[in-house]
């Protein structure tokens, strides 16, 4: 399979989970309460720290030692086992703490929700070095079946839950049901790599050489929703439901990037160990405004079209959260690049570990300023300063380490060249919206344009490369060519 299919099937079956995701979204947003659905948002930050914290990096320093030639069952199990032992210790922290979150954020529902989700690291953070593992085989197909089908499981017993009993406990018991199914689901699949017998040596090794990267990780969680916490501190409950609802992503592109780093790391780390420095460059700026060409399009769309998009999505309700979405969705700016693959190749946990630290600091400090000021757009807005300077940071590092510049990996015309035509698009396209009554029909008539002029003024420019142009178009073209011939 080639890296681009690898990329738009991973990217397809993250794609339809995080869609049903957005869909599935508004029906909790508008059958529970606004202090309920804030609670449950909360439960799931406090874990997403936990789990980051307690994962280790064991997730993407198996590939480096799959990388060495050894035994590679052995690298697996006793990655398994580290995850095993660090989950349980998270779990029991987590179990243990709950009366203590809820107290820090003065939310008294919090304590049993989050005491019931405490198993979650257990479950969670083996299933992400195993379905690595799976990635790393190339078996994409199979994790994203496991993916897609459990999500949807859990959509199903969420559904039931709010629509019968409007319990929040009950919905977190339905979470670890799937988690557990897919823990068990994973292993399944690949109980044929998996011994029971390892070095605790080995074990030992990994979650030392991880140690760097645990700090990472929850650096890096703390960087993403340091902002989600600070708006539960300083305005409440409520408020941070309405935060929590301008604060996301779009469903499928929201997703590129991480297929693309989880396809990209393997391949970076192997080019690495084999010094070919070049063919990073190379296949960074192939994958970057590739990426580009798929993503940008939609970001100024969404900013143009922000307030609509949310009020027909989530109801009059979240009308405060428009302005949050169009400001917090300036991060897909930087959403086409994978920062970190080259360090962790380089194994500069480190430096990574000191860049995330840095901005971490100055995430928090920029939030309670901004939140101070401006409410929970100030919020928003630190976190897009943050991971900006973040970007630029991990890119510098990493190309002074393959010798490499700005420009060798960025098509900078055509940036500049995609956003402009996009921006005086979607612009001219605005001025339209007083001949529409109904925001509805705005927005399917404005998307009907628009998408095809910049489909139409990409494919002139060229900037698809040849091969990612065949696969997205070439099945279209034969069917065309077919259906001429068969006239």
């Amino acid at each position: 399979m080639s890296r681009f299919k690898k990329i738009a099937t991973l990217s397809l079956g993250q794609g339809i989970n995080v869609l049903v995701g957005f869909l599935f979204l508004p029906y909790m947003a508008r059958l529970l309460p606004v202090e309920d659905y804030g609670t449950y948002g909360q439960v799931l930050l406090i874990v997403s720290f936990t789990i980051a914290l307690f994962s280790f990096g064991l997730s993407q320093i198996i590939y480096v030692y799959l990388n060495r030639g050894e035994n590679k069952r052995e690298i697996l199990i006793s990655n398994i086992y580290a995850c095993f032992i660090l989950g349980l210790i998270a779990s029991a922290g987590l179990y243990f703490l709950s009366d203590s979150f809820s107290e820090f954020l003065s939310n008294p529902k919090l304590a049993t929700p989050l005491r019931f989700y405490a198993f979650a690291p257990a479950l969670v953070i083996p299933f992400t070095s195993l379905n690595a593992f799976l990635i790393y085989k190339e078996a994409i197909k199979k994790s994203i079946s496991i993916s897609v089908c459990t999500n949807l499981v859990k959509v199903f017993l969420v559904v039931g839950i709010i629509h019968y009993y409007g319990s929040i406990s009950l919905i977190i018991i339905a979470l670890l049901l799937v988690h557990l199914i897919q823990l068990v689901w994973v292993a399944f699949s690949i109980k044929k790599h998996l011994i029971l017998k390892t070095e605790f040596g080995l074990i030992y090794e990994q979650i030392v050489n991880g140690f760097p990267l645990a700090l990472t990780g929850i650096l890096g969680t703390g960087i993403l929703y340091i902002d989600g916490l600070m708006v539960s501190k300083f305005l409440g409950v409520q408020q941070y439901a309405i935060y929590r609802n301008g604060a996301l992503e779009v469903p499928y592109i929201s997703t590129i990037y991480s297929s693309i780093a989880a396809i990209i790391m393997p391949e970076v780390a192997q080019l690495f160990a084999r010094e070919k420095f070049n063919e990073i460059a190379k296949l960074k700026r192939k994958v970057i405004t590739n990426t580009m060409v798929l993503i940008y399009p939609i970001l100024v769309f969404l900013l143009f079209n922000s307030n609509e998009i949310i009020v027909l999505y989530l109801g009059e309700k979240y009308v405060a959260s428009g302005v949050v979405f169009a400001t917090y969705n300036l991060i897909l700016l930087i959403r086409v690049n994978g920062y970190n693959d080259i360090l962790i190749a380089a194994n500069k946990g480190n430096v990574l570990l000191k860049y995330y630290a840095v901005i971490f600091i100055l995430n928090s400090v920029l939030n309670i300023i901004l939140i101070h000021l401006l409410g929970v757009n100030g919020a928003a807005i630190a976190t897009v300063i943050s991971l900006f300077v973040f970007a630029f940071l991990l890119l510098n590092k990493s190309l002074k380490l393959i010798g490499s510049k700005f420009l060798e990996i960025l098509d900078l015309k055509a940036i500049l060249k995609l956003l402009l035509f996009c921006t005086i698009s979607a612009l001219l396209l605005y001025f339209f919206k007083a001949y529409f009554d109904k925001k509805l029909y705005y927005i399917l008539f404005s998307a009907s344009v628009y998408f095809p002029a910049v489909i139409v003024f990409v494919l002139r420019n060229g900037f698809l490369s040849p091969s990612v142009k065949e696969s997205m178009f070439g099945k279209i073209n034969k069917l065309f060519k077919k259906s001429q011939i068969d006239k």
